[in-house]
């Protein structure tokens, strides 16, 4: 009778403490996806100054139906823009990372355009202030993070904000 009781008042703290672990979960999501989208952005940057050449982050589609222009929550490549037109040529430009996203996130880039990429030149410069917002899908912007590139060269992210100022 007393590992009855026992495992009952187990399964009711278990069922009470269950709800708290989502947050956790989703934390740790969005938190992943900042520190790949950070280290990608600081990868373009090296590789642009080594290689002596434009590297352009460019977002990946069709892995679901995107909200917008600025919807990046399909991930993104990272490849040697060698004839400068901004699109990924597979038969000639090397592709140097491929980023898919975990579910559950939700990434969207600022209202800079272009929407679909975010360029380093050869001098390892983003020229173009810009920030991502990234998010649970289903949750509060609480559990979010923005990741801002100001209009030097610094990346750094604000938990919890909407808004790089």
């Amino acid at each position: 009778m007393e590992l009855l009781v026992v495992v009952a008042l187990l399964g009711i703290l278990a069922g009470l403490a269950a709800p708290s672990f989502s947050g956790l979960f989703q934390r740790y999501r969005v938190d992943a996806v900042r520190e790949d989208l950070i280290a990608s952005l600081q990868l373009a940057r090296v590789e642009a100054v080594r290689q002596g050449q434009s590297v352009v982050m460019l977002k990946q589609t069709g892995c679901m139906t995107l909200a917008s222009t600025r919807d990046w929550s399909c991930g993104w490549i990272l490849f040697v823009d060698l004839n400068s037109n901004g699109a990924h040529d597979s038969a000639t430009e090397p592709l140097l990372q491929t980023t898919d996203l975990p579910p559950g996130v939700t990434v969207t880039k600022s209202d800079v355009q272009p929407h679909t990429r975010v360029t380093s030149d050869r001098f390892g410069q983003i020229p173009l202030a810009m920030h991502f917002l990234i998010s649970p899908t289903n949750g509060s912007q609480a559990n979010g993070v923005i990741v801002c590139k100001g209009a030097g060269s610094r990346i750094n992210s604000i938990k919890g904000a909407t808004s790089c100022s």
